[in-house]
């Protein structure tokens, strides 16, 4: 006999290649337990210490669940602030996506275990994402562990971790659409829009700003990939202009009630607010771009004048990580790019995809 019949079924295949994702995940869990110790045996009772913008975070928590729970109203208005009048908070780092999974976590009974829980868990699954979207991109474990490392437990993270911003410190839903992105170019089934307009409301539920970064990682990383699977999008354009509908029309179904209360809120409000939310938002888009040119006159009144001359050597700056983070992912571009033109397509065919184990594990670096 051959020993093609000694080979394992399809089934079990697909089975030991899920198997294989599972210890990362435990390796994700470890590292974020060690790191955030002596958070990790006390998630009850105990939050980072840090900023003061934490305990804003902390109220959104509880604002979530006690609209949805108790008053049983929209949590996108509230009358707890500036009473009796009340305020939107659609323009309010609200954190949605995470005040609705922390009703599940149990808010309602203890929202300091149900913070810490959310902060381990964008530990974990950053890092658990990422290894999946760059072991997608590379094939190679090695290079995938390593880009998970970097992402999930990188100064950009910790920043926000530090600075208490839950919003920005949830980046797991970033390499989440991107690992859908990339498998709905190569594996062409009709549910992957479907998961990627999910898990985009999801991002933008969490942080305008992280949307910006969605969509500039994303023109990053699509070319490349319409490059490597060139003939099939020549083929098929209806299918893919079908999921695009699918993907754009679900997305503005589900971010709707955000994004009317943000026009409403938009037509009511002075030019000077609408001036202020939107240069915060016109911001990220330089940060990732443009790095510490476009960025620095904001923050350069905020330093000393001899430190000020320091910014572009700071490490723990945004400015500079997204900026270096821009570069890496450049490189990682070119990379994939010279891998998909050089590979052999009976090769290519049997991975689907391309691989490597130097392309793009930096991908997915910057945060």
């Amino acid at each position: 006999m051959s020993d093609e019949t000694n080979l394992p079924g399809p089934k079990l295949r697909r089975v030991l290649s899920r198997a294989k994702a599972l210890p990362p995940l435990v390796l994700m869990t470890v590292f974020t337990l060690v790191a955030l110790y002596p958070l990790s045996v006390h998630p009850g009772t105990k939050v980072l210490h840090g900023s003061r913008d934490r305990f804003i975070f902390l109220w959104d928590l509880w604002w979530v669940q006690h609209a949805l729970t108790s008053l049983h109203q929209t949590p996108l208005h509230t009358d707890f602030l500036f009473a009796p009048f009340g305020v939107s908070l659609s323009y309010h780092t609200l954190n949605l996506t995470n005040g609705l999974i922390g009703i599940l976590l149990g808010s309602k009974f203890n929202i300091i275990l149900a913070h810490n829980l959310l902060l381990m868990t964008s530990f974990v699954l950053s890092g658990w994402f990422t290894y999946l979207l760059v072991l997608e991109l590379t094939r190679s474990r090695i290079g995938a562990l390593f880009g998970a490392i970097l992402f999930a437990f990188g100064p950009a993270r910790w920043l926000a971790v530090w600075s208490g911003h839950m919003n920005l410190s949830s980046t797991q839903w970033i390499p989440l659409f991107l690992l859908l992105l990339v498998r709905c170019i190569r594996r062409r089934r009709r549910h992957y829009p479907l998961l990627m307009a999910c898990t985009l409301v999801a991002i933008f539920y969490t942080s305008y700003q992280q949307v910006v970064f969605t969509f500039t990682m994303t023109l990053l990383l699509l070319p490349p990939l319409l490059i490597e699977q060139f003939s099939f999008v020549r083929t098929n354009r209806n299918f893919l202009l079908a999921g695009l509908v699918l993907f754009l029309a679900l997305f503005l179904l589900l971010a709707s009630p955000m994004l009317l209360e943000m026009w409403q809120q938009n037509e009511k409000a002075t030019v000077m607010v609408r001036d202020l939310e939107w240069r915060n938002m016109s911001v990220e888009p330089g940060r990732v771009l443009y790095g510490m040119k476009y960025y620095r006159r904001w923050n350069e009144a905020e330093l000393p004048g001899f430190f000020s001359r320091l910014w572009p050597l700071m490490p723990e700056s945004g400015p500079v990580t997204g900026y270096v983070g821009v570069m890496i992912i450049l490189t990682g571009w070119v990379s994939l790019f010279a891998v998909s033109r050089q590979m052999n397509p009976e090769r290519e065919r049997e991975r689907d995809g391309p691989s490597s184990t130097g392309a793009c594990p930096c991908f997915c670096f910057s945060g």
